[in-house]
């Protein structure tokens, strides 16, 4: 009987250090530059050799202000090497990883996480429809997106 309830539990440990929050984990590489009920935007800056530990981020929009060369880590052990290039934009699926930057340069870079996930019903189901934009000023990108 002890070890039916020591299962349950350490599953819910396992399950709670993967899905730990950035900003509480790593507060010196995340600045929260906007947070309500549907989002939370983060700046992000990484120095060449710093790492980050595992880390969870719901999907979202990442958006890359200064590139670098980031080694990703995953829960299952699998490792990746990935370039950002100075203003690519990126869809992130739900993710838990831990980062290094392993590149010669900062990375910098504005995610946006989004907290509302939604259904294919509920999208289909929307007044008004998602859309987002990019503009060009000043030499500046910047991009909106619209949530309902």
């Amino acid at each position: 009987m002890k070890t039916i309830i020591l299962i349950p539990l350490l599953s819910a440990v396992c399950i709670a250090a993967s899905a730990q929050d950035p900003v509480k984990m790593s507060p010196q590489y995340y600045k929260v530059l906007l947070e309500n009920d549907q989002v939370r935007v983060l700046e992000y800056r990484l120095k060449p050799g710093e790492k980050e530990p595992m880390h969870s981020h719901p999907a979202g929009v990442v958006y890359v202000l200064s590139g670098g060369t980031l080694k990703f880590s995953y829960p299952d052990g699998r490792t990746e090497e990935k370039a950002g290039t100075t203003g690519e934009t990126i869809w992130r699926d739900p993710v838990a990883h831990a980062v290094e930057n392993t590149g010669k340069t900062e990375a910098h870079a504005i995610a946006i996480d989004l907290k509302t996930p939604q259904s294919a019903t509920q999208s289909q189901e929307k007044k008004y429809p998602t859309f987002h934009r990019t503009v060009r000023v000043d030499g500046l990108t910047a991009f909106a997106i619209r949530l309902r």
